[in-house]
């Protein structure tokens, strides 16, 4: 699986590895936007939210590849999806809000197996992947009801952030996939 100029890294990528990646952009992003608009206006934010239509037909990744159903003797990697979150010392509103991100709830409230290895040899699963996960990002963004008194200013910067946040993931997922992050999309 040597690919000339690749970064190498020792394991293959599961499932719920790169649903880690996918909470831990989230948290981040919710942190940077209670920052900006402060924390009471963001739990308004939040707790209005509706899921558009993207965001509730969910993952096609089905589409590309076959996943395997969970079974009994596949356990639930709840530890392995825990510990990142709680690193990020968010407080129980915003872990909250972080669970409830529909693009990673599509995953574990399906039945496919979490511990499942990505076949990240094909590196259009990859990009696949990549281009899905900021895809589900921006349409939650856009999504987000946004008060009157949420400033254009404040707008902006928000859209910044969670730019910045899902550029940082798609990099992290092309290197954990030893690849470079400056993939052309």
């Amino acid at each position: 699986m040597d690919r000339p100029g690749a970064l190498s890294y020792p394991w293959p990528m599961r499932l719920v590895d790169f649903l880690v990646l996918v909470l831990q952009a989230h948290g981040r992003l919710l942190v940077d936007l209670k920052e900006i608009f402060g924390a009471d206006l963001l739990l308004r934010i939040l707790a209005n939210y509706k899921p558009t239509e993207l965001a509730l037909q969910g993952s096609k990744l089905w589409e590309l590849f076959p996943l395997k159903p969970r079974s009994s003797h596949s356990p639930f990697p709840f530890e392995t999806l825990e510990k990142p979150v709680k690193e990020m010392r968010l407080n129980e509103d915003l872990e909250f809000f972080v669970w409830a991100y529909p693009y990673y709830r599509t995953f574990v409230e399906s039945n496919v197996d979490l511990n499942e290895t990505l076949p990240f040899q094909d590196q259009q699963v990859v990009l696949a992947l990549a281009e899905e996960a900021t895809s589900m990002a921006r349409a939650w963004a856009e999504a987000v009801p946004l008060p009157p008194e949420a400033e254009s200013e404040l707008r902006s910067r928000a859209q910044e952030a969670s730019r910045q946040h899902w550029v940082r993931f798609r990099s992290e997922l092309f290197k954990r996939n030893g690849q470079s992050p400056f993939q052309r999309v």
